[in-house]
């Protein structure tokens, strides 16, 4: 098994959501992880919370191209002036159905595993954090035959900054850890 930026707890991934909201993201990554959570909330509980049709679809227009057309100007506009008055966060998080967050997360339920497994998770995450693929690492080591489990945090896998590519050290280590799947090269 490969998983790539897992959550461990989806309910305490949400708690940490509403955290951040707190304070303002710290460089343009972050922002625009911000942004994108955002639309992905305006998305998914857009009929839920009523939103206006138009701005439903707004939002689904700018998350289709979020990644390659849309500038930043454009997220960051469409963030402060249509987004952010409707704290889908906070929303999202007092809606949350506590039930429906454990059957989702993978906390807790790992012990019929059988297989090795790697986690791998971007060092500078701000949509799942480390700390989240680390719990999740934690708990697998836990269960019988940790040699089989790696977790590797790393720059290398950002979903924004590739620049990491280029450093031989990070790549060996992304090897060592796929190898606990599909054996030693």
């Amino acid at each position: 098994m490969l998983a790539f930026g897992p959550y461990h707890s989806l309910a305490a991934l949400f708690d940490w959501y509403l955290e951040s909201e707190a304070s303002e993201p710290g460089s343009e990554p972050d922002w625009d992880n911000r942004i994108y959570l955002h639309l992905v909330l305006a998305h998914q509980l857009g009929e839920v919370l009523a939103l206006p049709a138009p701005l439903r679809d707004e939002a689904r227009g700018l998350l289709s191209r979020y990644c390659h057309d849309a500038t930043a100007e454009e997220k960051r506009r469409f963030f402060e002036e249509q987004l952010r008055p409707l704290g889908l966060v906070a929303e999202a998080h007092r809606r949350g159905d506590p039930a429906l967050l454990a059957a989702l997360s993978p906390a807790g339920a790992l012990g019929p595993l059988r297989c090795p497994a790697s986690v791998v998770h971007d060092l500078h995450d701000t949509i799942v954090p480390p700390r989240e693929g680390e719990r999740l690492y934690a708990e697998l080591c836990r269960l019988e035959r940790p040699e089989r489990f790696r977790l590797l945090v790393t720059p290398l896998l950002s979903h924004v900054d590739l620049s990491a590519l280029r450093r031989l050290g990070d790549v060996k280590r992304l090897v060592s850890t796929l190898s606990v799947i599909f054996g030693e090269p």
